[in-house]
Parts: C-alpha cells; sequence; structure tokens
C-alpha cells in the first residue's frame, strides 16, 4: 500500500488543535553507578550522578502532540511545591497551551527512578488519589470548553483528576468531537460513549476476566465496545500488538520489532498518534497501524520520550508496507 495517505495525514497534523487532561507527573531520573552493597541492608549503595526531569502522564501525551507538529493544550493539576513549579517550567519549555491549576492541599505527583548501569533499581512515588476539590475540576472543565480543540485525550492514571463529574462534563463539552481515553480500571465504565477508548492488556484482561489469548480478547473487546456504545475499542498488546474493534470488525495490528529499550511512555505515544491520524482522516486501523510505528519508535528510547513527526515520516518509508500488509480480520 502507497505512503502517500499516512504521509499526507502526518504532514497535516499542525493543523490540529488536541488537549489532553489528566493525570500531571514529573517523572525524575537519577542516574549513578552501584559499585558496593550497603553494608546496612542487601541493597546498592547508589552514588547519583546525574538528575533529569521529564514530563510524565498527561505531561507525555501533550508532549508527543507538540512534537508531532500539533497545538498541544494540557490541563490537569499540581501541588504548590518545587516539583510543581518545575512542572510549569518544562511545560513552558515544550510550548503548551492549556491551563494547569494548582491545589495546595495535594503534593505534585512525582516518581523517582534510580538508574545504575542502564538498569532501573528501584522507582520511588510519591501522590495522593483522592479526588481534586470541586472548584478547581469545573476550572478544568471551564478552561476546556474555551480552547476551541478538534479533540482532547483523557489521560486517567487514577490520581484523582478525573473525577465523576469532570468526566460528564468534559462528554458534554466535547459532543461531536473526538474524545480519546486511556482509562484505568476503576472507572472503566463512566467513560461509555467516547469516540476511542483505548486499555492496555493487563486493564482490558482485569475487566473482562477472559483468557489471555488473540481470540479471546478479540470476542471480549467487540462485547465490550457494544456494551460501552464507544465507537473505537483499541487493546494494546506490547509485544503482540494491538486489536483494533470498531463497526468494521476487530482486525490485529501487528507490533513494530524493535530493539527494546524503556516501554515507559509508550501508550502515551500510541493515544496522541492515533488520535492524531483519525482527525487527518485516516481509517482506525490505519490511524492504529500509523500509531503501532510510533510505539516502536518510542521504546527505542529510554524514559518518557515522545517522538516527533520526522522521525515517523521516516518509519513511514522504511516500513508502511509491510505493516498495513500484516494487519488482519479475526472477526
Amino acid at each position: 500500500m502507497s505512503t502517500d495517505k499516512p504521509a499526507k495525514a502526518i504532514e497535516s497534523f499542525p493543523r490540529f488543535r488536541v488537549g489532553v487532561i489528566g493525570d500531571i507527573i514529573l517523572d525524575r531520573y537519577l542516574f549513578g553507578e552501584a559499585e558496593r552493597i550497603s553494608p546496612e541492608a542487601p541493597v546498592p549503595v547508589v552514588r547519583a550522578t546525574d538528575q533529569r526531569d521529564g514530563l510524565g502522564g498527561a505531561g507525555n501525551v501533550a508532549a508527543n502532540l507538540a512534537a508531532a507538529g500539533a497545538k498541544a493544550f494540557l490541563f490537569g493539576v499540581v501541588g504548590n511545591d518545587q516539583e510543581g513549579k518545575r512542572l510549569s517550567e518544562l511545560i513552558e519549555e515544550r510550548g503548551l497551551g492549556g491551563k494547569v491549576l494548582v491545589d495546595p492541599e495535594r503534593p505534585t505527583t512525582l516518581k523517582t527512578r534510580v538508574i545504575a548501569r542502564n538498569q532501573q533499581v528501584i522507582r520511588i512515588d510519591r501522590e495522593v488519589s483522592h479526588e481534586i476539590p470541586r472548584g478547581i475540576a469545573e476550572g478544568l472543565a471551564n478552561a476546556v470548553s474555551e480552547a476551541g480543540l478538534d479533540a482532547l485525550i483523557i489521560e486517567d492514571y487514577d490520581k484523582g483528576t478525573m473525577t465523576p463529574w469532570l468526566i460528564s462534563s468534559l462528554k458534554e463539552a466535547m459532543a461531536g468531537r473526538l474524545l480519546s481515553v486511556d482509562p484505568k480500571m476503576a472507572r472503566f465504565r463512566q467513560y461509555s460513549g467516547v469516540g476511542l477508548f483505548k486499555p492496555n492488556r493487563r486493564e482490558f484482561l482485569s475487566e473482562a476476566r477472559v483468557s489471555d489469548d488473540l481470540a479471546s480478547i478479540a470476542h471480549a473487546a467487540a462485547a465490550l465496545r457494544e456494551e460501552m456504545r464507544v465507537e473505537r475499542l483499541l487493546v494494546t498488546l506490547g509485544s503482540d500488538g494491538a486489536l483494533a474493534c470498531d463497526g468494521e470488525g476487530v482486525f490485529h495490528i501487528p507490533a513494530v520489532k524493535r530493539e527494546v529499550y524503556d516501554v515507559t511512555g509508550a501508550g502515551d505515544t500510541v493515544i496522541a498518534y492515533v488520535s492524531l491520524a483519525l482527525l487527518a482522516g485516516l481509517s482506525f486501523t490505519e490511524s492504529a497501524c500509523l500509531a503501532s510505528l510510533a510505539g516502536g519508535i518510542k521504546v527505542g528510547k529510554f524514559g518518557a520520550a515522545s517522538v516527533s513527526g520526522e522521525e515517523l515520516s521516516g518509519a513511514l518509508r522504511a516500513e508502511w508496507e509491510g505493516l498495513i500488509n500484516r494487519v488482519r480480520k479475526i472477526i
């Protein structure tokens, strides 16, 4: 299949205004050397030599949209702390629009990963997961409504941003426009009726309670799509690719084979690019294939890295035909 159509889709990405709302996370990486075991406990002693901070969670999805060339907007909550200020700096550096509100009653969500000899030694999470106050939720909903978006992506990490009231308000505000959701298990059913629903394998199996094989997942995906009345359901399956389910059936999207360096943030890249591809007029299977290419590029990078439109265009020329020709209909 010719690359003309997906290539034109990538070229059109700068036309779109796409928002991301959800849990914003500061990803912090501490790099060092582990040369001995602690005398206090059987754990390595890591001598820190470098620190890097990055946008995680909803922030990483917005960073991918911006890297693709789209006009990206980020909506969420941080705490009144140094980590919140650091996130504000990173958001400004990326040139993201939108609105990030401060809740002085909660800390900024922070994930600290300690890396030694290219291996993650430990991850330390600082977070609270209680719901944000109604007033802050209303502020976010109003900001989304005023942004003039072509599409909105909800990035729900179960950290308290996506309250039932806010979910309902956003579904109403985005009626007639693309609303994509990367869900967590606790709120699957609250996202009924959205345009794109993208659980990963673990989340889907926990909800559907079926055998972990392609045929079983495919039939369960078709049933869940009908039950939830979602237009499109994309179940990401890691090295097994993905299942794309819409009114045309259930299709297996093969994974792009890469030497995997780090899977962190791969789902963020996928939902950003599949949403952009749908806006650009590609079919759901074509959009899922384009997102698979982008996800393949991401896993070759360290951390929650973004994938640029230029990188995707290069992969498109080399791999599109082989990928799209391996798509097969299961149901």
